[in-house]
């Protein structure tokens, strides 16, 4: 995943406040985005925390700068990665 982010970030922060946001919008009411659609994967920003993370189901039919609800379905501390599922 990039950018890579701090174990700390990942554990003991964002995981708990990812379980608050409702059906995948951020804190601050604006839907996270995509920001690449590739072969490789499809990537998607939260603004609030801001943290990107791929997005493993769901992707189908997306395109760079379509808003899109996510939930979070993973993450591996050690490699610094954060897997999202479309939601709903």
């Amino acid at each position: 995943m990039s950018p890579y982010l701090p174990e700390i970030s990942i554990d003991g922060v964002m995981h708990p406040r990812f379980q608050d946001l409702p059906d995948g919008l951020s804190a601050s009411g604006s839907m996270p985005s995509v920001t690449g659609a590739s072969e490789k994967g499809t990537w998607v920003r939260l603004f609030h925390p801001r943290v990107e993370g791929k997005l493993v189901r769901g992707f189908e039919g997306l395109d760079v700068g379509d808003r899109v609800r996510v939930e979070l379905i993973g993450t591996d501390v050690e490699r610094g990665f954060i897997d999202f599922a479309r939601a709903g």
